[in-house]
């Protein structure tokens, strides 16, 4: 591997560890969110009895959860990604390993475990 290389996986790494520790972040924060929510109903004896706020506060609570789940999705490609460029393969077909070339997808198609 040259230095462009070298650097360019350095930036790479960079970046993404960035983002790990925001989307860690995040997610600690959207479960002691959601778990607060879930609390505060429960002690306050708030709990909806109308089916309409009851549907209101189901959707409440599988809107965080789907949330979760993608950040959780997302921390697992970074991690992914990060153990590919440790071992000298990120960039690479993980069936043939052959060269890829992530500049060619569209922005919304690049994978982070590249």
């Amino acid at each position: 591997m040259g230095p462009e290389s070298h650097e360019s996986m350095t930036a790479i790494r960079d970046r993404l560890e960035h983002r790990r520790e925001e989307l860690s972040r995040e997610l600690a924060e959207s479960k002691q969110n959601l778990i607060a929510a879930i609390r505060g109903e429960a002690e306050e004896h708030t709990l909806s009895t109308h089916p309409a706020d009851e549907t209101s506060d189901l959707v409440v609570a599988e809107t965080s959860l789907g949330d979760i789940h993608t950040v959780e999705a997302e921390l697992a490609e970074i991690d992914t990604a990060l153990v590919r460029i440790h071992w000298g393969m990120y960039g690479r077909c993980a069936d043939c390993g052959k060269p890829i070339d992530p500049a060619g997808w569209p922005p919304s198609r690049r994978p982070l475990a590249v």
